[in-house]
């Protein structure tokens, strides 16, 4: 993959490094779900919305850089014999401010709308009553086999 930018590991500074610093300080509350009349344009609304972001996201980027000698921006460690640079966590933090709050507005967004995805599907299903067919599912009691396994119901 080429980049062009040469913001090397801007990815995971926005949707990782920002939410695991300051996700507990976001709202979650954001109302109920709605229904989607048409959930595949809604979901290239979203992308659209996103990608419109891309220009800001990477100038705001590059221009804190500037800002920042290399030994301030990343902390440098070596794991099993390997130097690795991360974002320290004054950049991590300035680069949240400059962005004025754009990674929680485009999370709250994600969690709004899966829930309406998850709603609308329930509604364009027939609204079935879910808790009936709760009993039908039981958690795998093993710790690290954390999935759901349907229950053997002969009728």
């Amino acid at each position: 993959m080429v980049n062009i930018t040469n913001q090397k590991g801007i990815h995971a500074l926005w949707e990782s490094r920002i939410p695991e610093s300051f996700s507990k300080n976001y709202n979650y509350y954001l109302g109920k779900a709605v229904y989607l009349d048409d959930p595949r344009n809604y979901a290239w609304q979203l992308i659209n919305e996103s990608h419109s972001l891309v220009d800001s996201v990477l100038m705001m980027e590059a221009a804190l850089t500037s800002e920042f000698s290399e030994d301030k921006k990343y902390r440098f460690s070596n794991k099993n014999g390997k130097n690795k640079a991360d974002y320290s966590r004054e950049f991590i933090s300035a680069y949240n401010i400059i962005l004025d709050g754009m990674v929680e507005r485009r999370l709250q967004r994600a969690v709004l709308s899966l829930s309406s995805f998850w709603y609308s599907a329930w509604v364009d299903a027939g609204q079935p009553n879910l808790q009936e067919n709760n009993d039908r599912w039981e958690m795998s009691n093993q710790k690290d086999e954390m999935k759901i396994i349907p229950k053997r119901i002969h009728e």
